[in-house]
């Protein structure tokens, strides 16, 4: 009778499962591989699918994330200053793609922009620091890993000296990437010298069953008086104190500092994330509004750069970044240069850069030699054949663990933030990329790919040819290529 009834109540879960997904419109392959799962693996796969199956934020935050960004929106007046096809410097292929994106977001590309890329984390962290300790109204930050080591201290203090003379300080940190932070009294410390603090996306054994737990708030941005901004994929983490144990070299990054109206998108993105986890989210009323931006702090600006702002996350209605990279990928003419930590692409991403080699594009992208996850170094390890052998030319960086993300087009469009080329940052995780359209801001980012270049390997393709390699790594890698559709 037992067995019976945990019989019938599998089959009525892997029934109610099974339309669930099918009404989620997945990519095929998903939809089966998650419908096998929960049919064949009784409470284990329904216990996956409710971990890491569904996309879910909360209806809450679903509910309140397009009603605050629109609310915002429309008190900055985003389109005054917009840039049009007619701008010298924005290639109109990518300037289409653009408007794509803009139409997802709301943010246009817009010119008004001073930007230093900055590649150096002793430069990063000291221009950083001196713009807090310039701010006259806010320093806001928000990151995936906040690790309270080496010179992140000195940012801290920063912070709490600038709350003292009445700047409005927060600081948005994951819940799981800064775990190491929140296990220190420096949130109470931060909190009591008037700095707010608020942690992103917590999780908890009951959360689990109405939010998913690694669904990760996987941003890096700063932005002070709303007009000078950071964005990229630095993490307020010293690299000479931040995982120096695990053997994998120093973490290697590209921080982007911008001052213009570009940085008033991100302060829209900041101020939407801060309010969605804050308690000040019941009606349009209660939303803070944007902080002036300072005459103090607008200088006039003689080299004027076009940067449009993309968020990206399950709380978007498309998966925006991933249309607009492909779409880019297609309209390459001359060469795309890619440089990613976890290189785990769908088809449609493998078929865009296999396409782009075969019409004569020259496609190169920088993986680092070792890198923090078992499952992305087997995953992305399992595509070098096709893409070798398509004419992709992939390098294996070996100073360090290389966590730059950059996707360069032509020098006529650079893509530079948080996104990984892995399902995770296309559609799981909340993400923020910039869009360099200038093509000194291209060049510049290109003089930073040349030197990875050099502290790379190059992978030649026969080591990649399956009579080559033992059935053991085919078959290890070909298996962990597996779960990617499933993350």
């Amino acid at each position: 009778m037992v067995t019976t009834l945990l019989l019938l109540a599998h089959v009525l879960i892997a029934i109610g499962l099974g339309i669930k997904i099918i009404f989620r419109r997945l990519p095929v392959g998903t939809s089966l591989a998650w419908i096998f799962i929960v049919s064949v693996l009784p409470i284990f796969g329904f216990g996956l699918y409710m971990l890491i199956g569904d996309h879910r934020l909360g209806r809450k935050r679903l509910k309140h994330g397009d009603l605050v960004r629109s609310h915002y929106q429309q008190v900055l007046n985003i389109e005054d200053g917009a840039v049009t096809d007619a701008h010298p410097a924005v290639q109109t292929s990518f300037y289409k793609i653009a408007n794509i994106a803009a139409d997802e977001t709301g943010f246009l590309i817009r010119s008004d922009n001073v930007v230093d890329i900055l590649s150096e984390p002793e430069n990063i962290f000291s221009r950083i620091i001196q713009d807090i300790d310039d701010a006259k109204s806010t320093c806001h930050l928000e990151f995936y890993i906040v690790h309270p080591e080496g010179r992140v201290l000195q940012v801290f203090r920063a912070l709490i000296d600038a709350a003292s003379r009445g700047v409005d300080c927060k600081l948005i940190a994951d819940h799981i990437g800064s775990k190491a932070f929140f296990r220190t009294d420096w949130p109470e410390r931060l909190q009591a010298a008037d700095v707010t603090v608020i942690d992103s996306l917590p999780t908890g054994v009951i959360k689990t069953f109405f939010t998913r737990s690694d669904l990760r708030n996987h941003r890096k941005i700063i932005v002070l008086d709303r007009w000078i901004s950071y964005c990229g994929s630095f993490n307020l983490a010293d690299p000479d104190y931040f995982k120096v144990k695990a053997g994998l070299g120093k973490w290697v990054d590209v921080m982007v500092r911008m001052e213009g109206n570009a940085s008033e998108a991100l302060s829209v993105v900041f101020n939407t994330d801060f309010v969605i986890e804050s308690a000040q989210k019941k009606s349009v009323d209660e939303i803070p509004p944007l902080p002036p931006i300072s005459s103090a702090v607008q200088p006039a600006l003689t080299h004027k750069r076009p940067i449009q702002i993309i968020p990206s996350g399950p709380e978007m209605r498309t998966s925006i970044i991933f249309e607009t990279l492909v779409s880019s990928i297609y309209a390459a003419q001359s060469h795309i240069r890619i440089t990613t930590p976890y290189f785990v692409p769908d088809e449609s991403l493998l078929l865009a850069l296999t396409n782009a080699a075969k019409r004569g594009v020259n496609v190169q992208i920088i993986v680092p030699e070792r890198v923090d996850s078992f499952l992305a170094r087997h995953a992305s390890r399992s595509y070098y054949g096709e893409l070798l052998y398509a004419g992709v030319s992939i390098h294996e960086f070996r100073d360090g663990l290389l966590h730059t993300k950059i996707i360069l087009i032509d020098d006529e469009v650079c893509y530079l933030g948080t996104v990984n080329l892995d399902m995770r940052s296309f559609y799981l995780n909340l993400e923020i990329t910039i869009a360099l359209h200038s093509q000194d801001d291209c060049r510049a980012v290109n003089e930073i790919l040349n030197r990875y270049m050099a502290g790379s390997t190059v992978i030649m393709p026969n080591a990649y040819l399956d009579q080559n390699r033992s059935r053991l790594s085919i078959f290890r890698e070909n298996l962990v290529r597996l779960a990617g559709p499933l993350l």
